[in-house]
């Protein structure tokens, strides 16, 4: 609870240290509030704000946008088809070694990772931190991307660049012999200093226990090295606030989102009441009254007494459901200024046009690209991890050429390049063409080559040149020429 209050309004000398020890209590709260169970347990939920604070006892989670803002984020990070053409797919692979797409391109089939790297960025989003662990599975001769949930880091250790030196795993497993605890201890190094190469150690209930899966040799063990020199986890912080673990992007938006559905359940539950109240009836000793339907399904009552000496009263507030609808709706707006994201979805079902969106939302277009930087970030140092493996390890063709200098080589350099964050229609693709177009003729008038014009004003890349052809090229130059006029014109 000490660690809920001191996130929720963080002293300056200890809020780092709050930070870290509510994880993973934040991590089940913000998940229940996205699976929209939160308020299930009302009092349990509630234990993270002031005593003072309360909310209707009968809330439930009418208003509680978190699973389309997920759905957004999901959408714009790593959202989109995975293909290996790299113009066509929602990550594409920018290098220079044209040996490591491929490479890259069989970590992902082994790793399912057009449909796994949804769940990373979905922890991401909702829960303000996202693991990426690079398995190494000599076993079965492959190395894959895991997304792991981040409550199963119990503890991690950075260096100054944010890569980990050492890592605790621990959840909890069941198997013939009972529930137990699994735990493994990952370090770097640097850390344990017995050797050049990164240690592996298990425990089962914190006792060593050799797991049949650690095999070195053909033996089960409890402590290895791995022939590399780096921990194969990666940790991406959904908004990086200095304090190692990352923020949500709902976080100050949290309390207005409970108080919308808390609102909204006490105007639903007013209705229903107003609908079909509890009835008083006076003047009527017990057991005179009785109830029964007529033909087209209308209550109608008897009394057993004359009409003047009996009443019945609907027990009911009179609440002006306008009024109160108002309400909710102005907390609302505000929620959606809070977070803009709920309004973008809004304004793309209404057809707004993908030009006035992007006027609209410079600061979110923003923002989602430096979430992007980070996934991506995140993304280009498991991949190295895992190609470094597959080339230690020789897990196939694909790997043929890397092993573990090829990092300090360079051959494992590259990056996601850029993707739109908002869609645009045909017709804006083409005057943007149009546009790009007149620039250049413009450009090759004033006598700038076309090349030269392709490639720093359209900013056409090699490949782009090279797909056009010489004879393109050349029939572009001469339809540029047709455009400059001659001289007295």
């Amino acid at each position: 609870m000490a660690a809920y209050k001191a996130f929720l309004n963080p002293d300056p000398q200890t809020g780092g240290a709050s930070f870290a020890g509510g994880r993973l209590d934040r991590y089940d709260r913000y998940w229940a509030l996205w699976l929209n169970t939160a308020y299930d347990q009302l009092t349990t939920y509630l234990r993270s704000y002031p005593e003072n604070h309360r909310l209707y006892k009968k809330t439930r989670g009418l208003r509680n946008p978190l699973g389309q803002y997920a759905d957004f984020w999901q959408a714009n990070i790593w959202g989109g088809a995975v293909s290996a053409e790299e113009q066509n797919s929602a990550l594409p692979i920018v290098t220079e070694n044209e040996a490591l797409p491929p490479a890259i391109y069989q970590v992902w089939q082994w790793s399912n990772w057009a449909q796994k790297r949804n769940v990373a960025t979905l922890h991401g989003a909702v829960l303000g931190d996202a693991f990426l662990v690079v398995v190494d599975a000599p076993a079965s001769g492959k190395v894959y991307l895991e997304t792991r949930w981040p409550g199963d880091f119990q503890d991690i250790a950075w260096d100054a660049f944010g890569n980990a030196k050492k890592a605790v795993i621990e959840y909890a497993l069941r198997d013939e012999r009972g529930a137990y605890t699994y735990r493994m201890v990952i370090e770097h190094p640097s850390v344990h200093g017995a050797s050049e190469w990164t240690r592996f150690t298990t425990y089962r209930n914190n006792a060593l226990y050799a797991y049949p899966d650690n095999q070195v040799d053909g033996q089960a063990v409890a402590t290895w090295e791995a022939p590399y020199s780096f921990v194969p986890i990666v940790h991406i912080p959904f908004q990086d606030v200095g304090m190692g673990w990352g923020k949500v992007g709902f976080h100050a938006a949290q309390r207005l989102i409970d108080e919308a559905s808390a609102k909204a359940s006490l105007i639903n539950d007013q209705i229903a009441k107003m609908v079909n109240p509890p009835l008083v009836a006076s003047g009527i000793p017990s057991g005179s009254l009785t109830v029964t339907l007529s033909d087209d399904g209308v209550p109608v009552i008897f009394t057993g007494r004359k009409p003047d000496e009996a009443a019945i009263t609907p027990l009911v507030y009179d609440m002006n459901i306008a009024d109160a609808v108002d309400s909710l709706e102005r907390d609302l707006s505000i929620l959606r200024e809070q977070m803009p994201e709920l309004q973008l979805m809004l304004d793309l079902r209404s057809g707004m046009s993908g030009t006035a969106l992007q006027q609209a939302y410079a600061p979110l277009i923003a923002k989602v690209n430096s979430v992007r930087d980070s996934f991506d970030a995140g993304l280009v140092r498991a991949q190295q991890m895992a190609v470094a493996i597959g080339g230690i390890r020789q897990y196939g063709p694909a790997f043929a050429g890397f092993d573990g200098d090829s990092y300090g080589a360079g051959a494992l350099n590259h990056q996601i390049g850029q993707r739109p964050v908002l869609p645009r229609s045909q017709a804006e693709r083409w005057a943007e063409e149009k546009a790009m177009w007149d620039v250049v003729g413009a450009a090759t008038a004033a006598g700038v080559p076309l090349e030269t014009a392709l490639r720093e004003v359209a900013g056409w890349t090699d490949e782009q040149l090279a797909e056009m052809g010489t004879a393109a090229m050349a029939a572009i130059a001469l339809e540029q020429e047709d455009r400059i006029p001659e001289e007295g014109q």
